[in-house]
């Protein structure tokens, strides 16, 4: 019991530090892919902009901070589908362009995971980006869950979903759902809450406390 009420500063800042590991957010973010074309504003997502031509001619769509943007670099009608808990991508569909933060790739995130639900006879490819840069795309060879390389897939700014030619017809066709993606860590020094600062500090000074009567000790033997 002695020697718990001596050593009882240190155990308390081990403590708060290893709480303060435990609690260290994570921006987790599993993305269904779905909204409502009567009420675009329904969540969970949101149809940003929406061509005249057919509700279900999708340019632009949000969930959870995660943009889905139709590419359309050779089609202006170029578009994607949203049916039930899916995102769909078929006949004439360019592909979509995913980004975290804004339509335009601004911030970076990692990419984990996703369901392929339907898949055709097109050769699909999903591309990683840095920037403009494009990284090395991966073929989908079936459905079920897609597990992205960590390596290539960690602090991108952005990532695609093509068929292997622009104009596929009636046999290209991708559905997926369940997309998992983080927010990557922007700052790698950021600055402590308040709280984090009031936890930290008292652990020092139970260290002081500890340091302090170790050294009150030292001096009574001595007398």
């Amino acid at each position: 019991m002695f020697v718990f009420t001596q050593r009882w500063p240190f155990y308390l800042c081990i403590t708060l530090l290893l709480s303060l590991v435990a609690t260290t957010p994570v921006f987790a973010h599993g993305i269904t892919f779905k909204t409502d074309f009567n009420d675009p504003t329904a969540g969970p997502g949101t149809i940003l902009d929406q061509s005249s031509i057919s509700p279900s001619r999708i340019f632009q769509y949000t969930e959870n901070d995660v943009y889905a943007t139709a590419i359309r670099d050779l089609d202006a009608e170029s578009h994607f589908h949203l049916f039930g808990d899916g995102l769909v991508m078929a006949g004439d569909s360019e592909g979509v362009r995913f980004t975290f933060g804004g339509a335009n790739p601004t911030t970076p995130f990692h990419a984990f995971s996703v369901d392929v639900t339907e898949l055709g006879t097109v050769d699909t490819l999903f591309t990683p980006f840095m920037g403009t840069t494009a990284g090395p795309s991966s073929l989908i060879a079936g459905t079920g869950l897609f597990t992205f390389d960590e390596n290539a897939w960690s602090g991108i700014s952005s990532f695609t979903a093509t068929f292997g030619n622009p104009l596929p017809g009636e046999t290209a066709r991708l559905v997926l759902t369940d997309l998992n993606v983080h927010q990557a860590e922007t700052n790698p020094n950021p600055v402590p809450e308040p709280g984090t600062l009031g936890l930290f500090g008292a652990g020092l000074i139970g260290l002081g406390l500890l340091r302090y009567r170790k050294k009150s000790a030292g001096s009574s033997s001595c007398e």
